[in-house]
């Protein structure tokens, strides 16, 4: 290990820039590609953006500043966001009121949002069924999947169709 790369440990000087301290309670996010532009307005304000949100990531975490990190860019206060999840476990509404930049960087990435409209859904019945595995349909980035019932890991992701993902299920079976 060169001398460059061991730290030292320094003393506070009058001059001396503080150290930043690491962030604690990041949520983790939703990635760039997630959320699209669905209508423009001609305005500075009132566009429609429609966000898909992983499985296994709850509604409460949308509301969280941070969690639009990665597209607040994107962002101007009054637009608005329709949320659904890959599961189609949930719907939502949000309205944009506030997209900033903490400190001093220059890239919008924190969204203040509010709730309009929320509804939780029943989970589907599925068809395709062993005693291991079920077919589900996880949205339009993962398709249909193959999912263990013991620890609901995803096994085959990306079937075009139920009966794809049902008949790649009995092929291991045999």
């Amino acid at each position: 290990m060169s001398d460059e790369t061991k730290t030292k440990p320094e003393t506070a000087s009058a001059g001396a820039p503080k150290q930043i301290e690491p962030l604690r309670g990041i949520v983790k996010g939703l990635a760039e590609n997630r959320l699209k532009l669905v209508l423009s307005s001609a305005a500075d304000m009132g566009n429609g953006f429609a966000a898909v949100l992983p499985s296994g990531t709850s509604f409460d975490e949308v509301k969280e500043p941070s969690f639009w990190a990665h597209c607040a860019y994107k962002l101007r206060p009054g637009d608005e966001i329709v949320v659904h999840s890959d599961d189609m476990s949930f719907f939502g509404r949000l309205y944009v009121r506030d997209v900033s930049a903490p400190g001093q960087q220059k890239l919008s990435n924190r969204a203040v949002v509010a709730v309009l409209d929320f509804k939780e859904f029943e989970p589907m019945a599925r068809d395709a069924r062993n005693k291991n595995h079920e077919v589900v349909y996880l949205g339009p980035h993962m398709q249909w999947c193959v999912r263990s019932l013991k620890d609901s890991r995803v096994v085959k992701e990306r079937c075009g169709t139920a009966e794809e993902a049902a008949g790649w299920m009995r092929s291991q079976a045999a």
